[in-house]
């Protein structure tokens, strides 16, 4: 299928033109799946593989916009590895698997943000990194039971995600047990 100029001007416009590539997903889609996931786990040191499943791209595909970051900061606060347990984790279906949950109840007096987002029910918390004076932080959302994550990305709106980012927050005080 023929580019269309707008579109590739446009994308060229925003991202930078040095930053586009052009792929016939009419031809060889699965190459070109390979091709972007090769590049995505060759960019993030191969913490990201397999970014994008074979079926989602086809000969039907007009064009598809990929980024990816690589990001590893340290925490304010580190975990600690001998702290990690096996836990229930409850997948969007309701299926019960059992993953590595890190803690950090053996450091003394740790504070995060954490806050309530109420017509979502869903509470966050705030996890800062160094440097930067926390102002790099990873946000973890925690809707309950009757909110799906399907609910919860639907409602994350422009003013939602500023209340996060901005709005009242609690300080949460972990401390070490005696």
């Amino acid at each position: 299928m023929k580019q269309s100029n707008s579109v590739r001007d446009s994308v060229g416009n925003l991202l930078g033109r040095n930053n586009i590539e052009s792929l016939n997903f009419f031809e060889e889609p699965a190459q070109y799946t390979a091709h972007i996931n090769n590049f995505v786990e060759e960019f993030t040191k191969k913490q990201i593989r397999n970014l994008i499943p074979p079926s989602l791209i086809s000969q039907g595909t007009t064009f598809a916009i990929v980024n990816a970051a690589y990001f590893k900061g340290k925490w304010i606060t580190p975990f600690d590895e001998k702290l990690t347990q096996q836990e229930a984790f409850y997948k969007e279906d309701g299926d019960k698997i059992f993953v590595d949950m890190m803690r950090q109840s053996k450091h003394e007096n740790i504070e995060f943000e954490c806050g309530l987002i109420k017509n979502l029910n869903t509470k966050f918390l705030k996890m800062p990194y160094k440097g930067d004076n926390g102002t790099i932080s990873m946000f973890i959302f925690l809707p309950n039971e009757s909110t799906s994550v399907g609910q919860l990305l639907d409602g994350l709106t422009a003013k939602v995600i500023d209340f996060v980012f901005n709005g009242e927050t609690r300080n949460l005080y972990l401390f070490k047990r005696g």
